[in-house]
């Protein structure tokens, strides 16, 4: 009887061992798409500045021809 319930307690230890690896594997994921997302937001946002400064010298070029 007991090592029935050794050979449950492993198994129940296992499966948990399991479960915080994907739940580790999920964490990290999550991280590295927030700094996937945090660093496309930063090459968005310096092509729209970009633009802005572009817009800006082609007006002040023609405003002055």
């Amino acid at each position: 009887m007991s090592w029935f319930n050794e050979k449950k307690k492993i198994r129940f230890k296992l499966i948990s061992n399991q479960s915080n690896i994907c739940s580790n594997d999920n964490i990290r994921f999550n991280q590295q798409e927030k700094v996937i997302i945090k660093e496309s937001k930063q090459k968005i946002q310096g092509s729209i500045n970009f633009i802005h400064l572009f817009k800006y010298l082609t007006e002040e070029i023609i405003l002055k021809l």
